[in-house]
Protein backbone atom coordinates (compact mmCIF):
# COMPACT_ATOMS: atom_id res chain seq x y z
CA UNK A 1 0.00 0.00 0.00
CA UNK A 2 1.09 3.59 -0.59
CA UNK A 3 1.92 5.71 2.45
CA UNK A 4 -0.23 8.84 2.29
CA UNK A 5 2.64 11.26 2.64
CA UNK A 6 5.04 9.21 0.51
CA UNK A 7 4.56 10.92 -2.89
CA UNK A 8 4.87 14.40 -1.38
CA UNK A 9 8.01 13.40 0.51
CA UNK A 10 9.51 11.82 -2.60
CA UNK A 11 8.77 14.87 -4.74
CA UNK A 12 10.25 17.21 -2.14
CA UNK A 13 13.51 15.34 -1.59
CA UNK A 14 15.56 17.14 -4.29
CA UNK A 15 14.69 20.59 -2.97
CA UNK A 16 15.20 19.39 0.61
CA UNK A 17 18.71 18.17 -0.19
CA UNK A 18 19.61 21.21 -2.25
CA UNK A 19 18.50 23.75 0.35
CA UNK A 20 19.99 21.75 3.26
CA UNK A 21 23.44 21.43 1.70
CA UNK A 22 23.49 25.05 0.61
CA UNK A 23 22.11 26.31 3.93
CA UNK A 24 24.78 24.48 5.92
CA UNK A 25 27.54 25.21 3.38
CA UNK A 26 28.27 21.52 3.79
CA UNK A 27 31.47 20.00 2.44
CA UNK A 28 30.66 16.55 3.82
CA UNK A 29 27.17 15.02 3.83
CA UNK A 30 26.62 11.98 6.06
CA UNK A 31 23.72 9.87 4.77
CA UNK A 32 21.88 7.54 7.19
CA UNK A 33 18.50 6.24 6.05
CA UNK A 34 16.43 3.05 6.11
CA UNK A 35 13.62 4.33 3.88
CA UNK A 36 15.30 2.86 0.83
CA UNK A 37 14.09 -0.63 1.81
CA UNK A 38 10.49 0.36 1.09
CA UNK A 39 8.72 -0.52 -2.14
CA UNK A 40 8.24 2.58 -4.22
CA UNK A 41 5.94 4.17 -6.80
CA UNK A 42 7.92 6.12 -9.40
CA UNK A 43 6.28 7.81 -12.40
CA UNK A 44 3.25 5.57 -12.05
CA UNK A 45 5.27 2.33 -11.87
CA UNK A 46 5.48 0.18 -8.76
CA UNK A 47 8.98 -1.02 -7.81
CA UNK A 48 9.52 -3.76 -5.25
CA UNK A 49 12.68 -3.49 -3.17
CA UNK A 50 15.21 -6.24 -3.85
CA UNK A 51 14.13 -6.99 -7.41
CA UNK A 52 16.40 -6.23 -10.40
CA UNK A 53 14.12 -3.39 -11.52
CA UNK A 54 13.86 -2.09 -7.95
CA UNK A 55 17.64 -2.15 -7.53
CA UNK A 56 18.14 -0.28 -10.80
CA UNK A 57 15.59 2.36 -9.82
CA UNK A 58 17.15 2.82 -6.38
CA UNK A 59 20.66 3.26 -7.78
CA UNK A 60 19.28 5.84 -10.20
CA UNK A 61 17.53 7.70 -7.38
CA UNK A 62 20.70 7.64 -5.29
CA UNK A 63 22.58 9.11 -8.21
CA UNK A 64 20.03 11.89 -8.55
CA UNK A 65 20.65 12.76 -4.91
CA UNK A 66 24.42 12.44 -5.39
CA UNK A 67 24.42 14.96 -8.22
CA UNK A 68 22.50 17.46 -6.10
CA UNK A 69 24.67 16.99 -3.00
CA UNK A 70 27.99 17.13 -4.85
CA UNK A 71 27.09 19.99 -7.20
CA UNK A 72 29.22 22.39 -5.17
CA UNK A 73 31.94 19.91 -4.27
CA UNK A 74 30.51 18.19 -1.18
CA UNK A 75 31.50 14.58 -0.51
CA UNK A 76 28.99 11.92 0.58
CA UNK A 77 29.67 9.51 3.41
CA UNK A 78 27.14 6.73 2.94
CA UNK A 79 26.49 4.86 6.17
CA UNK A 80 25.62 1.19 6.02
CA UNK A 81 22.48 0.43 8.01
CA UNK A 82 22.60 -1.99 10.94
CA UNK A 83 19.80 -4.57 10.91
CA UNK A 84 17.35 -4.21 13.80
CA UNK A 85 18.27 -5.61 17.20
CA UNK A 86 17.12 -9.19 17.59
CA UNK A 87 15.00 -8.26 20.63
CA UNK A 88 13.45 -4.99 21.79
CA UNK A 89 10.42 -3.83 23.76
CA UNK A 90 8.19 -3.81 20.69
CA UNK A 91 9.73 -6.24 18.21
CA UNK A 92 11.24 -9.68 17.80
CA UNK A 93 13.77 -10.86 15.29
CA UNK A 94 12.66 -10.66 11.67
CA UNK A 95 15.04 -12.53 9.29
CA UNK A 96 13.23 -11.09 6.25
CA UNK A 97 13.92 -7.55 7.42
CA UNK A 98 17.51 -8.46 8.21
CA UNK A 99 17.95 -9.71 4.64
CA UNK A 100 16.51 -6.44 3.31
CA UNK A 101 19.03 -4.40 5.26
CA UNK A 102 21.86 -6.64 4.09
CA UNK A 103 20.74 -6.16 0.49
CA UNK A 104 20.50 -2.39 0.95
CA UNK A 105 24.04 -2.29 2.28
CA UNK A 106 25.24 -4.28 -0.73
CA UNK A 107 23.58 -1.73 -3.01
CA UNK A 108 25.28 1.08 -1.07
CA UNK A 109 28.63 -0.64 -1.59
CA UNK A 110 27.93 -0.97 -5.31
CA UNK A 111 26.91 2.67 -5.56
CA UNK A 112 30.01 3.89 -3.71
CA UNK A 113 32.25 1.82 -5.99
CA UNK A 114 30.58 3.38 -9.03
CA UNK A 115 31.17 6.90 -7.70
CA UNK A 116 34.40 6.61 -5.73
CA UNK A 117 35.32 10.20 -6.59
CA UNK A 118 32.45 11.56 -4.51
CA UNK A 119 31.04 8.76 -2.31
CA UNK A 120 32.67 6.86 0.55
CA UNK A 121 31.18 4.04 2.62
CA UNK A 122 31.27 4.22 6.41
CA UNK A 123 30.41 0.80 7.84
CA UNK A 124 28.05 1.88 10.60
CA UNK A 125 26.41 -1.55 10.56
CA UNK A 126 29.67 -3.17 11.66
CA UNK A 127 29.98 -0.73 14.57
CA UNK A 128 26.53 -1.62 15.92
CA UNK A 129 26.37 -5.24 14.79
CA UNK A 130 30.00 -6.40 14.30
CA UNK A 131 29.18 -10.06 13.72
CA UNK A 132 26.20 -9.50 11.47
CA UNK A 133 22.63 -10.55 12.22
CA UNK A 134 21.17 -11.39 14.58
CA UNK A 135 22.23 -8.05 16.05
CA UNK A 136 22.67 -8.15 19.82
CA UNK A 137 20.19 -6.43 22.07
CA UNK A 138 23.00 -5.38 24.43
CA UNK A 139 26.45 -4.08 23.47
CA UNK A 140 28.93 -3.37 26.26
CA UNK A 141 26.03 -3.80 28.67
CA UNK A 142 23.94 -1.10 26.95
CA UNK A 143 20.66 -1.58 25.10
CA UNK A 144 21.42 0.53 22.05
CA UNK A 145 17.93 0.38 20.52
CA UNK A 146 15.61 -0.64 23.35
CA UNK A 147 12.17 0.44 22.15
CA UNK A 148 11.83 -0.80 18.58
CA UNK A 149 15.21 -2.29 17.72
CA UNK A 150 15.92 0.43 15.15
CA UNK A 151 16.07 3.85 16.80
CA UNK A 152 18.90 4.63 19.20
CA UNK A 153 17.57 5.62 22.62
CA UNK A 154 18.57 5.54 26.28
CA UNK A 155 22.33 5.04 26.44
CA UNK A 156 22.50 4.07 22.76
CA UNK A 157 23.24 7.46 21.19
CA UNK A 158 26.06 8.23 23.63
CA UNK A 159 27.64 4.82 22.93
CA UNK A 160 27.32 5.20 19.17
CA UNK A 161 28.46 8.82 18.77
CA UNK A 162 32.22 8.56 19.51
CA UNK A 163 32.59 5.35 17.53
CA UNK A 164 30.71 6.70 14.54
CA UNK A 165 32.60 9.99 14.60
CA UNK A 166 35.91 8.10 14.67
CA UNK A 167 34.80 6.13 11.61
CA UNK A 168 33.68 9.28 9.82
CA UNK A 169 36.99 11.04 10.42
CA UNK A 170 38.93 7.98 9.30
CA UNK A 171 36.92 7.78 6.08
CA UNK A 172 37.65 11.33 5.00
CA UNK A 173 40.67 11.76 2.69
CA UNK A 174 42.21 14.45 4.90
CA UNK A 175 41.39 12.79 8.22
CA UNK A 176 44.47 14.25 9.93
CA UNK A 177 43.31 17.84 9.49
CA UNK A 178 40.89 19.77 11.71
CA UNK A 179 37.31 18.67 11.26
CA UNK A 180 33.94 20.09 10.59
CA UNK A 181 30.76 21.32 12.18
CA UNK A 182 27.87 18.87 12.47
CA UNK A 183 24.52 20.15 11.23
CA UNK A 184 21.07 18.69 10.79
CA UNK A 185 18.67 20.10 8.19
CA UNK A 186 14.98 19.60 9.18
CA UNK A 187 14.48 23.11 10.55
CA UNK A 188 17.12 24.62 8.32
CA UNK A 189 19.32 25.40 11.32
CA UNK A 190 22.46 23.56 12.43
CA UNK A 191 22.19 21.42 15.54
CA UNK A 192 25.63 22.51 16.63
CA UNK A 193 28.15 25.05 15.46
CA UNK A 194 31.14 22.94 16.33
CA UNK A 195 34.46 21.93 14.85
CA UNK A 196 36.32 18.74 15.61
CA UNK A 197 40.09 18.46 15.65
CA UNK A 198 41.66 15.06 15.18
CA UNK A 199 45.14 16.35 15.94
CA UNK A 200 46.85 17.31 19.20
CA UNK A 201 48.34 20.77 19.76
CA UNK A 202 51.94 21.00 18.60
CA UNK A 203 54.60 21.32 21.32
CA UNK A 204 57.16 24.04 20.66
CA UNK A 205 60.34 24.91 22.62
CA UNK A 206 59.17 28.38 23.56
CA UNK A 207 55.69 29.89 23.85
CA UNK A 208 54.54 31.48 20.62
CA UNK A 209 51.62 33.88 20.64
CA UNK A 210 50.39 34.43 17.08
CA UNK A 211 48.75 37.71 16.13
CA UNK A 212 44.97 37.70 16.15
CA UNK A 213 43.57 36.16 12.99
CA UNK A 214 40.18 35.18 11.72
CA UNK A 215 39.21 31.59 12.59
CA UNK A 216 39.87 29.13 9.76
CA UNK A 217 36.97 28.23 7.51
CA UNK A 218 36.61 24.55 8.29
CA UNK A 219 34.41 22.25 6.20
CA UNK A 220 30.96 21.61 7.61
CA UNK A 221 29.39 18.17 8.02
CA UNK A 222 25.67 17.69 7.42
CA UNK A 223 23.69 14.67 8.63
CA UNK A 224 20.75 13.74 6.40
CA UNK A 225 18.37 10.81 6.53
CA UNK A 226 15.37 9.48 8.38
CA UNK A 227 14.31 9.21 12.02
CA UNK A 228 17.19 6.82 12.74
CA UNK A 229 19.52 9.69 11.89
CA UNK A 230 17.40 11.94 14.10
CA UNK A 231 17.92 9.56 17.02
CA UNK A 232 21.71 10.08 17.04
CA UNK A 233 22.04 13.68 15.86
CA UNK A 234 22.28 15.36 19.27
CA UNK A 235 24.79 12.85 20.62
CA UNK A 236 26.92 13.16 17.48
CA UNK A 237 26.95 16.94 17.75
CA UNK A 238 27.83 16.75 21.46
CA UNK A 239 30.69 14.37 20.71
CA UNK A 240 32.00 16.75 18.07
CA UNK A 241 31.85 19.65 20.51
CA UNK A 242 33.63 17.64 23.22
CA UNK A 243 36.60 17.09 20.94
CA UNK A 244 37.18 20.76 20.33
CA UNK A 245 40.43 22.05 21.82
CA UNK A 246 39.87 24.64 24.54
CA UNK A 247 40.03 28.17 23.24
CA UNK A 248 43.06 30.04 24.62
CA UNK A 249 42.29 32.87 26.98
CA UNK A 250 43.37 36.30 25.74
CA UNK A 251 46.49 37.59 27.46
CA UNK A 252 46.59 41.00 29.12
CA UNK A 253 49.50 43.41 29.24
CA UNK A 254 50.21 45.71 32.14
Amino acid sequence: SIIAWGPTCDAGTPDYLRSSVQGASANVVVWLSTWETADRLVNGRWYKFGTPSGDKMLLEKLDESRRIITANGARILLLTVPPPAAHSDQTVRNPTQEAQFEHLNQLFQTFAAQHAESVTIVDFARIVCPNGPPCPEYVDGIRLRPRDGGHFEGGGPAWVAPRLLDAILKALPDAATPRSSVSRPPSGAPIAATAVSSTSPTTVPTPVVPPPTAPPQLPSMLLVGDSVADSIQDALAAEAAARLPASPKPSSES
